[in-house]
């Protein structure tokens, strides 16, 4: 009778324990994955932290934690962790009443991008290991996106094609801007009435005139063609385009210059062509290097008609526009000519050594960039 007693109060036990757990074992247990930092450069390191939280007086005596991310982020140790058509990470943890676990997990930047985290997988069982609870929840994680921004580009490779569009540019902007204020001095013969400082006048009893700054600050047209022109689409090549046009911003930027971005790349998340608006500043160019990491090449390209249509439509004074491609064919040169007859065209072509020579553009600075890698 003690046996069979034993045996039942064993049973009842075991699936009360069983009950109890099924029921309890995800409450009150937090676990998120958060990036450390929002972005990093390409060929840089970052990490990740992963916390569990159990705000519970019942342990969770297993609790196998699985999440992932696209390929691109390299996890450095390699343990529980799975490369397939994602980055699988599974690990395994004891969690105690009352207890927070924080892992920071290290990973290196190997191409540019824009990665999520969006769920986290959950699977745990009863103090007796009886049986198996899974749960798959939105991931709660603070830093939960990661943007990996383009290298930079061989800057001095870059110097030349630079120096000339900044030597045009203010070749353009040697004209006096009424808006730009940068003093008072004294009438001369030659100007206008309408520059004359009544008020300085009146006050010195002689006649003076307010000074205009020259504009300097023409807008900068960075374009974009990601469209190949062939089936095969050298990516290599691509990526490139897209490191030389965030360098470009940066180096524009930096002199003041005001930049805009048209391309045919895909946004991986609006799927829109990644544009950005003219403007300048660390803000902007943070902005800008932004739009670049989210384009996904995978998404493939809008016709670089549409984009050069774009430009077309919008064609101001001053401005310089930066056309970086990989189009090496014949097929474009019309469509390039267009764009280069208001003037002021720049065409990076972005190529393989053994590319052959390039097309004959006419009314636009050519350069060829080899891409060696």
């Amino acid at each position: 009778m003690k046996m069979i007693l034993s045996a039942a109060c064993a049973l009842l036990l075991f699936y009360t324990q069983r009950y109890i757990y099924k029921r309890i074992w995800k409450k009150n247990l937090g676990v998120t994955v958060s990036f450390v930092t929002p972005f990093a450069v390409e060929g840089e390191n970052s990490a990740l932290s992963e916390v569990i939280e159990n705000k519970k007086a019942f342990p969770v005596p297993v609790l196998r934690v699985k999440f992932s991310f696209a390929r691109g982020l390299s996890l450095t140790g390699g343990e529980n962790v799975t490369r397939s058509d994602k980055v699988y990470k599974n690990d395994i943890f004891s969690v105690m009443p009352y207890m927070r676990i924080t892992r920071t997990h290290e990973f290196l930047c190997e191409k540019r991008g824009f990665y999520t985290v969006d769920s986290v997988s959950l699977t745990s069982s009863d103090l007796l290991m009886s049986a198996k609870f899974t749960d798959v929840r939105p991931n709660g994680g603070q830093c939960a996106e990661f943007s990996v921004y383009p290298a930079r580009a061989d800057v001095a490779r870059l110097l030349p094609v630079f120096s000339k569009i900044m030597g045009q540019r203010e070749a353009k902007a040697q004209q006096p801007d009424p808006f730009a204020f940068r003093g008072i001095r004294d009438y001369a013969p030659f100007d206008p009435m309408r520059d004359i400082n009544w008020k300085a006048t009146a006050k010195t009893g002689d006649l003076k005139v307010n000074v205009h700054a020259s504009t300097r600050a023409g807008e900068v047209r960075l374009a974009l063609d990601l469209e190949p022109d062939s089936d095969w689409a050298d990516n290599g090549v691509r990526e490139e385009e897209i490191r030389i046009a965030a360098t470009l911003a940066s180096l524009f930027v930096q002199k003041g210059a005001e930049v805009s971005l048209a391309s045919n790349g895909r946004d991986i998340v609006t799927q829109a062509s990644a544009n950005m608006k003219s403007g300048c500043g660390p803000g902007h160019l943070t902005a800008m290097k932004e739009t670049l990491a989210r384009i996904d090449l995978e998404k493939g390209c809008a016709p670089f008609q549409e984009t050069a249509q774009r430009l077309l439509d919008n064609v101001g004074e001053k401005q310089e526009t930066v056309l970086i491609t990989g189009a090496k064919g014949t097929a474009k040169a019309a469509l390039y000519e267009q764009l280069a007859r208001p003037g002021g065209l720049h065409i990076i072509f972005v190529v393989r050594p053994d590319a052959g020579a390039l097309p004959e553009i006419r009314e636009a600075n050519v350069t060829r960039w080899e891409v060696h890698y």
